[in-house]
């Protein structure tokens, strides 16, 4: 995964909140950049522990060898390429494998100054003027019984937006927390509604926030955590181009 100095390089003003369950972990981040371009992607692989942590090595692989092609620039374009590879190298044709991943991916286009997304699954929550925006995924995982895969692509002008819009990512694990005085799921609404107050804060200060959220609710529910957790958040900067 990238350091937080690599990280920092690239898009400054970005946040992420890494927990996972067991030592190691099914969801893992990604990015790789060119001179024109930043890819970077939330993945969360079927399982979690040694068995997640196999398919997260298997991701990583797989989505680094993509962004040695042509294919950087389109989210579509890679998530297919991900799963052809995943279908690939566990021969689920042949086999009753379907292990697979959920997966949010965003390519930042400098020259255009446009951001397009592509989900398998997973959303992308764009926050703006205490508003959450959610572009949702394909309805499909990568990895299954096809060799093949399309997903839908969408694209935003990032000089439309305001300069203070932040950018979400997230696995499922934040979301399927169970926790509160009622012992529920966090669900998508409390997560979108978290979302509009963390994203006022500094950079600096949303991973503690993000942090400290998920404790209070897991402590009113006296809940341990159930699956590995990842959200990624980043700020769009016109100064990228």
């Amino acid at each position: 995964m990238p350091s937080e100095e690599n990280i920092a390089e690239v898009l400054p003003q970005s946040v992420v909140f890494y927990r996972p369950r067991d030592v190691v972990s099914g969801d893992f981040y990604w990015m790789s950049h060119t001179a024109q371009h930043i890819a970077l992607a939330v993945v969360d692989c079927t399982g979690h522990g040694v068995p997640g942590a196999l398919m997260s090595m298997l991701g990583g692989e797989i989505l680094n060898e993509i962004s040695r092609t042509d294919a950087l620039a389109q989210p579509e374009v890679i998530l297919s390429a991900l799963h052809k590879g995943v279908y690939r190298t566990l021969k689920q044709g042949q086999s009753r494998n379907r292990d697979g991943m959920d997966v949010s991916l965003c390519v930042i286009d400098k020259d255009q100054q446009t951001l397009r997304f592509a989900g398998a699954k997973n959303s992308l929550f764009v926050v703006t003027d205490s508003q959450v925006r959610e572009l949702k995924g394909t309805r499909r995982s990568i990895g299954g019984a096809s060799p093949t895969a399309a997903f839908e692509q969408h694209t935003l002008a990032l000089n439309d937006l305001p300069p203070d819009t932040w950018f979400y990512m997230t696995s499922d694990g934040y979301l399927d927390q169970f926790g509160g005085t009622e012992n529920k799921k966090l669900g998508k609404e409390r997560f979108k509604q978290l979302l509009t107050r963390v994203a006022l804060l500094p950079a600096a200060q949303q991973t503690a926030a993000l942090a400290e959220y998920i404790e209070t609710w897991m402590t009113q529910g006296h809940e341990q955590p159930i699956d590995d957790m990842l959200v990624w958040g980043f700020r769009h900067s016109r100064s990228t181009s």
